[in-house]
């Protein structure tokens, strides 16, 4: 009896220090009052299965599930002023960075002239096709921006990030990429870029200058609020707009937003329903 009341008391100490010691942001209503962030929206964790095109498409075709990404273009069409060039980045790879940049060009694009950029130099499992020519061919003047850009329909278009033998450092401060830039915006409403990761590469920061916002993904319960303090010191400046923050793959009793609850009053509606038929 005392060995077992004394291994109780330690698992009880133990789960009440991890507790105590765990200070990683799981809810959208932290995003503010840990890190001083807006918070744009939130994804479940149960759409993180299969190919990110797969999820994408899965997210978008259910009017419950759009709706959470929706939100975020709703967060941000009501900023002040709201944002033109949007660049979407995160603390670490992996956090779902790449897939938020591309639901979110999909909302943007349902009615409005939108462009997605892929200026992730660093990954080679983004947006881009291999080899496929883009925006580094552009910049160094061997194809014209019709010869790269990829129509995915009529208000919606896609630029590569194109085949770099230089340095993106380079490339992503250089004056060509500005004029271009400058050139896109009479053409696009929106133009979202999707980078690599802040603890990656400069590049986000570099990008986030030419940007009106940046949209920091963060994936729920990876990293301690400390961590994310620095990343935040990182990309707040006077040359950087930080936007906001979406919060993926949370857990679905952490969800917060009225369009994450929705989708849950949903499913347990959905699950009672298929019992009460058995």
């Amino acid at each position: 009896i005392i060995v077992v009341v004394l291994v109780t008391l330690v698992y009880l100490v133990w789960i009440i220090v991890g507790a105590a010691l765990n200070n990683a942001v799981t809810r959208m209503s932290q995003l503010a009052k840990n890190l001083n962030l807006t918070a744009l929206g939130e994804l479940p964790a149960l759409m993180v299965s299969g190919e990110r095109q797969q999820i994408v498409q899965r997210l978008l075709s259910d009017p419950l599930r759009a709706d959470l990404v929706h939100a975020v273009r709703t967060q941000l069409l009501l900023s002040a002023p709201s944002p033109q060039v949007i660049s979407v980045t995160s603390s670490e790879a992996g956090e779902g960075r790449t897939l938020v940049a591309e639901a979110l060009a999909a909302s943007f694009g349902i009615d409005q002239t939108t462009l997605l950029i892929d200026m992730d130099f660093v990954n080679d499992n983004g947006l881009s096709a291999a080899n496929a020519p883009g925006l580094a061919e552009v910049i160094l003047g061997n194809k014209t921006l019709d010869e790269v850009l990829v129509k995915q329909h009529d208000r919606l278009s896609f630029l590569p990030r194109g085949q770099l033998s230089g340095s993106a450092l380079l490339m992503l401060t250089s004056p060509q990429l500005a004029s271009l830039l400058a050139a896109l915006r009479q053409q696009y409403q929106r133009i979202i870029i999707d980078t690599s990761a802040v603890n990656q590469a400069q590049d986000s920061q570099l990008i986030g200058r030419q940007s009106d916002g940046v949209v920091l993904v963060i994936q729920s319960g990876r990293l301690q609020t400390s961590e994310l303090q620095t990343v935040l010191a990182t990309l707040k400046n006077e040359h950087n707009v930080l936007s906001g923050a979406v919060l993926n793959r949370v857990s679905d009793d952490s969800l917060e937003s009225k369009e994450g609850l929705r989708l849950i009053h949903q499913q347990v509606g959905e699950l009672m329903t298929s019992v009460k038929s058995r």
